[in-house]
């Protein structure tokens, strides 16, 4: 509570229901790069040019579009053909259409998925980025 008084923290704080993440009955590294996600400090290509970095920015996975988590997680035509194998593209397109950030797209999904839909999310958003960087 000192700390809080003495220094700004409330830059650092993001909304959105945290425990969710750490509630889904998944390896550790999946619940840290799901979080990763919602802190929106994955090391996508358009990222990384933010920070100076020189690469292309086009997706590595489909070498079209511009490779930010939205277009990486969900438009990708890579990612597009997973969900749809995992039988939960209806559910990405819904909240696709409510053209939100994607921290609260993944929140939104922990609220309203069933939970074994949940455990295929995470393990869905663990392939596609390893896909991604096995061709990097």
């Amino acid at each position: 509570m000192c700390l809080e008084e003495l220094i700004y923290f409330s830059h650092l704080r993001r909304p959105g229901n945290w425990s969710s993440i750490w509630k889904l009955k998944v390896p550790p590294k999946i619940q840290n790069l799901i979080w990763r996600m919602c802190r929106d400090c994955l090391p996508t290509r358009m990222r990384l040019q933010d920070k100076g970095v020189q690469c292309p920015t086009h997706c590595v996975s489909c070498d079209s579009g511009q490779e930010d988590m939205a277009y990486l997680y969900f438009h990708c035509s890579f990612a597009v053909q997973v969900w749809r194998f995992a039988g939960l593209w209806s559910h990405i397109q819904n909240v696709i259409e409510t053209a939100v950030p994607v921290t609260n797209m993944i929140f939104n999904m922990l609220e309203t998925l069933l939970t074994e839909q949940k455990q295929t999310l995470a393990a869905m958003v663990w392939s596609i980025w390893k896909h991604r960087n096995l061709k990097v």
